[in-house]
Parts: C-alpha cells; sequence; structure tokens
C-alpha cells in the first residue's frame, strides 16, 4: 500500500519523525538531495551524455527559495558539484527570511564556492532545478516569484522540481497563480495529492517517489486517508486457487448489456469480470453482438436477451 498525504499529513510525519523520533532534519534533507541527485543522473545526464555532452559541458541551475525547499535545491547543487557537473544557483526571496536549514546549506554551499547567479539566462542551462516552494504554499504567486516562474516556464531546459511543483497546491492540486511546469517531479516519503489531482498533476511532470528515512511509525501514527494500492497488495487480496477446481467454484457474474449498435459496455464488463478472478461470465445482449462476442470472448456464455 503507497500513502497519499495531502499537505497536513506530509507536514505531521515530518514533524514526527524530527522532533518526536528525533531524526536531525539536515539528515532527512541529505537523503532527500541525494535521491534528487541520482534520479538527475539516471535520467537526464545519460540522455545527454548520449548525444556526446561531458559531464563538464552539462549545466545546472538551482532555483532555491528560503525555506526548506530552497534548502534542499542548495544541498542537491552541492552534490552535483562534486559530481563535477557545473551547477549555480539562484536565490529567490529575502535571505533575511530564510529557514535554519537554508542558512546552513547556504554556509556550506559558499565556503565549496559554489557560484550564485542573478539572472536566469536563456538558453544557458540544461537542466533548472526548481526548489522555490514547497508542500506549505498556500498564497497566489505574484511579483518577483511570478517572474521567476515565468522564466522557468519559457526556457528550454529539462525542468526538475523538488517535493512539488512551485505553485501547485500539495492537497487540491488548485495553480496558485502560476505554477512551474516540471518535465519530472522527486517528491519524498509519499505521493502528495495536489500531484495527481489536475490541474496539478498536468504541472507534474513524471513523478518519482523517494523513501528519505521517514520511519514507518510517524507514517502509520499520521494514518493518511488517502492510499493506493501495490501489486503486492493485489496478489495479497486475491484467494488462492486450489489445483483441483473449475470455473463454478470462482464466482459466477451476468452482464446485461449492449444493443444493436453498441456491444463496448458487455463486452469490456465481462472481460474486466474474468480480468478479476471470476470463474463464469453469462451474457445477454442483442443478437446483433453474438458473433463479435463469440469472436472477442469465447470463454464466455453469450446469449440473447431479445429471444421470443
Amino acid at each position: 500500500m503507497k500513502y497519499i498525504t495531502d499537505a497536513k499529513e506530509a507536514k505531521q510525519i515530518d514533524n514526527i519523525s524530527i522532533n518526536e523520533i528525533g531524526i536531525p532534519s539536515l539528515v532527512l534533507m541529505e537523503r532527500a538531495a541525494l535521491s534528487v541527485v541520482d534520479e538527475i543522473q539516471k535520467k537526464i545526464i545519460g540522455k545527454l551524455k548520449s548525444i556526446s555532452k561531458r559531464n563538464d559541458e552539462i549545466k545546472v541551475l538551482v532555483v532555491a527559495g528560503m525555506g526548506n525547499n530552497g534548502a534542499d535545491g542548495v544541498a542537491v547543487a552541492r552534490m552535483l558539484m562534486h559530481n563535477g557537473i557545473e551547477t549555480d544557483i539562484k536565490l529567490v526571496g529575502n535571505i533575511e527570511h530564510a529557514s535554519d536549514e537554508m542558512r546552513k546549506q547556504l554556509g556550506i554551499a559558499k565556503k565549496l564556492e559554489i557560484s550564485f547567479v542573478t539572472n536566469i539566462e536563456d538558453k544557458e542551462y540544461d537542466i533548472i532545478i526548481d526548489a522555490i516552494f514547497g508542500i506549505g504554499l498556500s498564497r497566489e504567486i505574484t511579483g518577483g516569484y511570478k517572474e521567476i516562474i515565468e522564466k522557468i516556464n519559457e526556457s528550454k531546459s529539462y525542468i526538475v522540481s523538488v517535493d512539488i511543483s512551485s505553485g501547485v497546491d500539495a492537497s487540491s492540486g488548485r495553480i496558485l497563480g502560476i505554477a512551474v511546469k516540471s518535465d519530472m517531479t522527486v517528491t519524498f516519503g509519499t505521493l502528495k495529492r495536489g500531484m495527481i489531482m489536475f490541474p496539478g498533476a498536468g504541472f507534474s511532470g513524471e513523478i518519482k517517489v523517494r523513501d528519505i528515512g521517514f520511519p514507518v511509525e510517524a507514517v502509520e501514527s499520521v494514518s493518511p486517508k488517502a492510499y493506493t494500492f501495490e501489486q503486492k497488495d493485489i496478489n495479497e487480496m486475491m484467494p488462492q486457487r486450489k489445483v483441483r477446481t473449475n470455473k463454478g467454484n470462482y464466482g459466477k457474474v451476468l452482464v446485461i448489456a449492449g444493443c444493436e449498435t453498441m456491444c463496448g459496455a458487455c463486452y469490456f464488463s465481462a472481460a474486466a469480470a474474468y480480468r478479476a478472478g471470476c470463474g463464469l461470465v453469462r451474457i445477454l445482449t442483442a443478437k446483433e453482438n453474438l458473433q463479435v462476442l463469440k469472436t472477442k470472448l469465447p470463454e464466455a456464455i453469450i446469449g440473447n436477451f431479445l429471444r421470443r
């Protein structure tokens, strides 16, 4: 089972992990940054190398806000530089409002002489990493933030968002004025509702959910209301089939559907019943559909419900 959290639930998991269980926030941050770097190197840098670009020819820009999402981004920049990939940082917002973690990450980056830039130059970067706003954003984006996001969206770069696309409401998927149009989002711990609900889903690109070390106890204590099943869950839910049985042992379904000109509904319904594990499916439909259904689904028992 995979949980799908809203903004409040995701914050609670984070808070319990740090303040109750005692995992330092910087430890989670380093693991988050490592997961972003891993996805970038696997997915994107491999493709750039396939068109004859070396590591030292790839240019990355991290656009970082002043919160912990921005701190994640600065940590990503440091790790990419460590891996030999030229990376710049563009800060957005008032440095006086930086979180404690952001101040620490900036201090490390400056000691390592990572480059800070003031503008986003057209066509200069192969990859832009969006680390402006995280899941806590609830206000409309305006002013300088809006202008930066417009520049990111207008660029030809491959765009990767950290945890969530800046401007997407993590709980509802609503666009808060404007949002980064990501090619890929690397999110942490759980899928966020805003990524799979429209219009936010249309801004999230390919979604990668990465484990950064949130304890199971923290997630289960929050008990998110939404979840999705994985293949292993379905396998466990399905009843075991014994060797010495027949189709009559696994349930029977009657499908009454279709008309003279339409047989799609009865075909898909019957096929779905078989796919779900039903042993015997009977279809009653218009006589015009009989031959098609016998061809498409020969295992079904098919009859004409208009027979006099």
